[in-house]
């Protein structure tokens, strides 16, 4: 399974992104922009994960789930990898900074043990936009994205993670959830909802 550990968007934020990304596709600009149902806060990206190793994983982010208390973050600002001038992924950010990196952290040491390589780079919370195909055509939807920098797209507040399942096909990805792994304040559920693994 390939699979990606994420906090989920909730509706209002989800809108209002939706509505942003289809602002920006008016431009005609060779990217693949995010359908508004994908949207979502990557943690972890796992790739391929053997069937039988989803249930011990599922089991072990319960765990760490439950060493964090629910946080409220705001998805603020807009930004480009790996710089502006020559944009691959375009995205808009997140505050709690600190908070994100500590669970990005944490994740990174459960998921070591299922020979998932760690990062090589310092984790920055962001929700994906858009994928640029090719440079040509770019520049008004990089003007638009840069007067954006100091705006705020709405508030989430993540009480828990997600195991999500990445399906690809000619069409795009569809996701699946797996697992949900409540933090600590809903209870220490080990999972309130499963979904079998085909």
């Amino acid at each position: 399974m390939r699979c990606f550990i994420a906090i989920e968007l909730n509706d209002a934020v989800r809108h209002i992104l939706a509505d942003l990304i289809r602002e920006l596709a008016t431009f005609k600009a060779p990217i693949k922009w995010v359908e508004p149902e994908n949207l979502h806060l990557t943690v972890k990206f796992l790739g391929s994960i053997p069937d039988d190793q989803v249930s011990p994983l599922s089991e072990q982010l319960t765990c760490l789930s439950r060493s964090f208390q629910p946080f409220t973050f705001s998805v603020t600002g807009t930004g480009s990898f790996p710089n502006w001038e020559r944009p691959r992924v375009l995205w808009v950010g997140a505050t709690e900074e600190e908070t994100f990196r500590r669970l990005h952290r944490e994740v990174e040491d459960v998921t070591v043990a299922f020979g998932v390589d760690r990062e090589g780079r310092p984790f920055h919370p962001h929700i994906t936009l858009g994928r640029v195909r090719e440079l040509r055509g770019l520049p008004p939807v990089i003007d638009a994205l840069r007067r954006l920098q100091d705006r705020s797209f709405g508030f989430v507040i993540a009480d828990h993670l997600t195991l999500f399942e990445s399906r690809l096909s000619s069409s795009g990805p569809t996701y699946r959830i797996v697992s949900q792994h409540p933090f600590a304040s809903r209870g220490g559920i080990a999972s309130d909802r499963w979904d079998t693994v085909a």
